[in-house]
């Protein structure tokens, strides 16, 4: 089974190290880095992240900035550890993407709690229910009807959410057809099909998302 995996920014390396001590203690796979760049080029790059940990000043990029821009492009909680604790920083934090916030010093135990509740909360917000009788997925509380090679993709995508998949892995699955040069436009125009309908707006999808010259993936 793959292990969950956990995305830590702070320009302290010691408190860098103590997260991921901790959290690989509860078989999380922890990913480090020391400025909020660090941390958005992670998430830009394609990298899947079940929960992202950011510090508030760091250099480079604030911890808020850096959230702001991640809320771009992926719906992944975030959780500020951060020594800030006033109110105008908590409702900065939170209006800029935050889903949780704990103020440093702050305990191992509840560290640990939060990131479990926050993986819990987010997985069951992200399961689908596909009724391939009435050829309808329902996402985000909505019921949506989709041909039958619109579910067939949605399903596979779904399969390895968080994972980059290839578009000729997509051709073969989905088509049950040899992969050739030309089937990329047909997948490119399914999933654009499919992004129109399941999306807030396709044209910044927050699910559906296109990994440059590696393919797409769920989120």
């Amino acid at each position: 089974m793959n292990k969950m995996k956990i995305l830590a920014a702070d320009d302290d390396v010691a408190i860098c190290n103590l997260i991921k001590l901790v959290l690989e203690k509860d078989n999380f796979e922890v990913t480090t880095v020391y400025n909020g760049q660090e941390a958005f080029d992670a998430v830009k790059s394609g990298n899947h992240y079940d929960v992202i940990i950011l510090d508030i000043v760091m250099p480079l990029m604030f911890g808020t900035n850096a959230a702001k821009e991640i809320r771009k492009i992926c719906d992944s909680p975030i959780l500020f550890l951060t020594a800030r604790s006033g109110d105008e920083d908590k409702i900065d934090a939170y209006s800029n993407g935050a889903d949780d916030y704990l103020c440093k010093p702050f305990s191992t135990v509840e560290l640990g709690l939060r990131v479990n509740a926050l993986i819990k909360r987010s997985k069951r917000s992200e399961e689908l229910e596909f009724s391939d009788t009435e050829k309808t997925v329902v996402i985000d509380s909505k019921k949506i009807a989709l041909t039958d090679k619109e579910i067939s993709l949605l399903k596979f995508l779904y399969k390895n959410r968080g994972e980059v998949v290839s578009i000729s892995s997509i051709f073969e699955t989905v088509w049950e057809e040899k992969y050739l040069p030309s089937s990329n436009n047909t997948v490119m125009v399914f999933i654009l099909n499919l992004r129109k309908k399941i999306e807030e707006d396709y044209t910044q999808p927050k699910h559906i998302i296109t990994v440059w010259g590696k393919g797409y993936k769920y989120e």
